[in-house]
């Protein structure tokens, strides 16, 4: 991965859930302005940003000056650490354990929030006591439909 990456990453702050239509608005400004924008990356581990690889950060204001998802843009490239974090992310899987605060975002239960009691790895499947239940409340759903808090 060292090898294939040239330029600096930097992060553009966007609409949660517009990310990659900002990618998109942005690239057609790169081919529109003939700027020299390298790539641009969304990545399901940070919501409301998307990074684009340029040799400066002059290149990356003018590609998102007229995108109107494109919130504002960091100065400073990402580090080295950030963007491995970013290009290899870790499955939610391993960064869960026990009595981690989640909320649910599918099924029954969506927009409850509670802690991790039981994880099934091979199954995919996450036990949940939920927190604001008057009597003890445990639901079992699947891993994709938790978000850690």
């Amino acid at each position: 991965m060292e090898g294939d990456f040239k330029g600096k990453l930097f992060a553009v702050k966007t609409a949660i859930g517009r990310e990659r239509e900002t990618a998109e608005l942005v690239y057609n400004q790169n081919d529109y302005r003939n700027l020299s924008l390298k790539s641009i990356v969304v990545s399901p581990e940070t919501e409301g940003y998307i990074y684009v690889e340029a040799d400066d950060v002059t290149d990356v204001l003018r590609a998102t000056k007229n995108v109107r998802l494109a919130r504002k843009v960091l100065k400073n490239p990402a580090s080295k650490e950030d963007v491995d974090n970013i290009m290899n992310p870790r499955p939610l899987v391993t960064k869960m354990s026990h009595d981690t605060p989640v909320l649910i975002t599918g099924g029954d239960f969506k927009g409850e929030e509670g802690r991790i009691e039981n994880i099934v790895r091979a199954e995919g499947k996450v036990t949940v006591k939920i927190d604001a239940a008057v009597i003890p409340l445990s639901v079992t759903v699947d891993i994709d439909q938790v978000k850690l808090i």
